[in-house]
């Protein structure tokens, strides 16, 4: 009997050492997993911040990779803006020449401050002090005044070319007009003048201009003048451009923007399209509007005449 008592005595304090090495060894154990996790966590925090940081270089050295609020990259912005870039430069050009500025200082500022640099703007040759026109930045041209249809009815001033004037007194007044514009870019005619009629005015005009370092833009709504032919005879079928289309100040919104999108379809017919706007408030906010629409379009590359002159004598050149 002592023997068994002794054996499970024994026993007893065997299973006991034994229960007492494995609690301490799940102690160790659980040690070991909470240290785990601690340093487990501590990397995660350290890959996350070191991440960040790489991310933000990434960010402010390579724009590629980012991500818009659309969800394209920056790379697909930048092909498409080489893209726009080229189809504008491939688009048909319109150049538009708002005229009769100069003498009302409110729709001169009107169009100087809410008309882009790529729009010409017309001066009448009576106006004064140019100083607040920046003629580094703006395409300008000066009225030439002359005699119209409807001359009795309608003088165009001191400085206008008349017919039965004579050359000797034409030629003062033009040069009188040409000296005040010395430094714009070049001259633009009204519509329905009867002064270049004659075969003669018309050759004195043009060789006057020819002298100088300007251009003419002419219109010709009735298709009468020959303009061209006595340019080339000239050889100055550079310094010459047609207008395509007039809009005069009486017009509605509607006919205006219909005439406007008539630009587009000359343009698109023949490469470039000009027109002349006579100036005043309402017209220069349609066109403000207008432009914009034309802008977004991609179709159309707006222009100055000045440009557009260019465009056209390297493009007949290189033919």
């Amino acid at each position: 009997m002592y023997c068994l008592v002794t054996d499970n005595k024994k026993y007893i304090i065997y299973i006991m050492k034994k229960f007492s090495r494995l609690k301490r060894s799940s102690y160790s154990i659980f040690t070991i997993f909470i240290f785990l996790l601690i340093f487990s966590v501590f990397l995660g925090f350290t890959f996350y911040f070191a991440n960040s940081i790489f991310n933000q270089k990434n960010e402010n050295d390579i724009v590629f990779n980012t991500k818009n609020k659309n969800g394209h990259s920056e790379s697909e912005n930048i092909a498409k803006k080489i893209a726009d870039q080229f189809t504008i430069k491939n688009a048909p050009d319109i150049s538009i020449l708002v005229t009769g500025l100069g003498l009302d200082k409110e729709i001169t500022n009107s169009a100087l401050n809410k008309l882009p640099n790529s729009i010409s703007l017309g001066f009448l040759s009576y106006s004064h002090n140019f100083e607040y026109v920046d003629i580094t930045n703006r395409d300008l041209l000066m009225n030439i005044p002359m005699e119209t249809y409807n001359y009795f009815f309608k003088d165009n001033g001191p400085y206008s070319l008349i017919c039965k004037l004579g050359e000797a007194n034409n030629s003062e007044r033009l040069n009188y007009i040409m000296s005040k514009s010395s430094n714009f870019n070049g001259y633009y005619t009204e519509a329905y003048e009867s002064f270049t009629d004659d075969i003669k005015d018309l050759n004195f005009l043009l060789k006057k201009i020819n002298e100088s370092s300007q251009y003419i833009l002419y219109n010709d709504p009735k298709e009468i003048k020959s303009f061209k032919d006595v340019a080339i005879k000239l050889g100055m079928k550079d310094k010459i451009l047609k207008v395509d289309i007039i809009i005069n100040k009486s017009m509605s919104e509607t006919k205006l923007e219909k005439r406007l999108n008539d630009l587009k379809l000359i343009a698109k017919a023949k490469g470039h399209a000009i027109a002349i706007i006579n100036a005043n408030i309402y017209n220069i906010d349609i066109l403000e509007k207008w432009i914009k629409n034309v802008a977004k379009s991609l179709e159309y590359n707006v222009v100055s005449i000045s440009e557009l002159r260019e465009k056209i004598n390297a493009k007949e050149m290189s033919e």
